[in-house]
């Protein structure tokens, strides 16, 4: 019984996953799931393909880019400096690059770590037609000739990308190497991350590697991916374009509906979807029409009363039925016009969800108290 109960409730996790990765499912940019409990893990599943042209499978082990999040190692790797004396979190940026305009001698690192540095953002220093990504040798080219900063360092916060290229050449110049050699040694392998990277064309490799695309004019487009010919050194491609059928909209009606879900599952998947930069309207309107339904049944007896007390009273059982009838008739046509215009986010999604409810109820309240007054 024990084992039993233990696979149901397995299944029904491994269900859930299934469908908030719907949109990841099939000929699709894929993606990869962990979750663990107490260090165990309970679900490692991969879902559609880690590289589109050669339609290579995701699978539990394919290396994703990590774009920002490579920030809390790169944090790590300064506080593991700081931590065995090699540098302060107070020293100023020019201790540790000299060739910084004057404005760096007021910043500190731990001022870039807390993003307050103010300093620029490299992306609007860099030239509009530039098609590759840049290396953090590039932003510091940039930022030695910008003598000012956003604010006054330390009194405002402001999201730096600039900040954190700034903090990885401290770590090498500290360190004596690389920065990527230095993530590997110190934290990478002493945490049995043996395939995680610092990558860097033409000198690191990824295995099992997963390319990022965006959806864009009926075509997928890849805009880290490499050349590779025999006998030569990887050649960066600035845009990669493979032709699809499938457009955004198609992704979001391919999520799983939410007829399918409880009501208590619904709020926590409406702020999944939103998070990942999908909309949630289809599911936030059904969430409301369920939130609104047990109004609507009290309002539909007020209409029921409307059109049963009085004229029970008078006879015209015939005229009693036709007008209920009709009564209905207008209710459900007025539901699926206004559901409707929610579902196309013509009106809000609560006027949507609320107005049958409403209609109905100040119907049914003002016709029962004019039939039975005095």
């Amino acid at each position: 019984m024990g084992l039993s109960g233990c696979d149901s409730r397995q299944q029904e996790l491994t269900r859930k996953v299934d469908a908030l990765m719907q949109a990841y499912q099939g000929e699709v940019p894929g993606a990869s799931v962990l979750v663990l409990k107490d260090g165990a893990p309970l679900i490692r599943r991969a879902y559609g393909l880690a590289d589109l042209a050669p339609r290579t499978a995701a699978t539990p082990a394919t290396n994703y880019r990590l774009a920002s999040m490579t920030k809390e190692f790169t944090a790590a790797a300064v506080l593991l400096l700081a931590q065995e004396g090699r540098l302060s979190l107070d020293d100023v940026l020019t201790r540790w690059l000299p060739h910084l305009p004057p404005v760096a001698d007021n910043i500190t690192i731990r001022e870039l770590l807390n993003h307050t540095s103010g300093v620029i953002d490299y992306e609007e220093l860099m030239a509009k037609d530039t098609q590759v990504p840049l290396h953090d040798s590039d932003v510091l080219h940039l930022l030695e000739a910008q003598n000012r900063t956003y604010f006054p360092p330390g009194s405002a916060y402001r999201y730096s990308d600039s900040g954190y290229a700034l903090l990885a050449l401290i770590v090498a110049r500290v360190s004596g190497g690389d920065f990527a050699s230095f993530l590997r040694q110190r934290i990478f392998l002493p945490l049995q991350m043996r395939n995680s990277v610092a990558y860097e064309a033409g000198i690191s490799s990824v295995a099992d590697r997963a390319f990022g695309y965006s959806l864009e004019d009926g075509a997928w487009v890849i805009e880290d991916g490499q050349r590779f010919r025999t006998g030569e050194s990887p050649e960066p491609m600035a845009e990669l374009r493979l032709p699809t059928s499938l457009t955004s909209t198609k992704i979001e009606e391919s999520l799983a509906s939410p007829d399918t879900m409880s009501f208590w599952e619904l709020p926590g998947f409406i702020a999944l979807l939103e998070q990942s930069g999908f909309t949630a309207q289809r599911h936030r309107l059904h969430f409301n029409v369920l939130l609104a339904r047990p109004f609507l049944f009290c309002a539909m007896v007020l209409v029921a009363a409307t059109f049963s007390l009085r004229m029970q009273r008078r006879g015209g059982a015939g005229m009693l039925i036709v007008s209920g009838v009709l009564a209905g008739f207008l209710l459900y046509f007025l539901s699926d016009i206004v559901f409707a215009l929610g579902l196309s986010a013509k009106i809000p999604v609560l006027l949507a969800a609320w107005t049958p409810t409403g209609i109905s109820m100040i119907f049914g309240s003002s016709m029962l108290l004019h039939l039975e007054d005095g």
